[in-house]
């Protein structure tokens, strides 16, 4: 009888170290799930970050080339009114030596 209780006293020791080992493990893997769950947020958060950013880079360089097709366009005006500035010049010189 008292070998018996002693095996009955073992076997509720060895459950309730097993049941606490379990309850580690779980709580080890929602800890994990967790992590898993915060680290996927951030990838996204991260991913649409970097989709805005080229966004805005395409932005900026589309930007860029108009500026320079803008610049262009200044620089052909100012040389047409450089060129029409000489010929008055070279007019108004002719009036002036008569």
């Amino acid at each position: 009888m008292l070998k018996g209780k002693e095996s009955a006293d073992l076997c509720v020791s060895e459950t309730t170290q097993s049941r606490d080992i379990v309850l580690k493990v779980y709580n080890g893997v929602s800890s994990i799930a967790d992590l898993a769950i915060q680290i996927s947020a951030a990838s996204e958060e991260q991913s649409m970050v970097s989709q805005e950013i080229s966004r805005n880079i395409s932005n900026i360089n589309d930007a860029s080339r108009q500026n320079l097709a803008q610049a262009e366009v200044v620089e052909e005006e100012a040389n047409k009114i450089e060129q029409r500035t000489n010929v008055l010049s070279s007019l108004g010189l002719t009036f002036a030596q008569k």
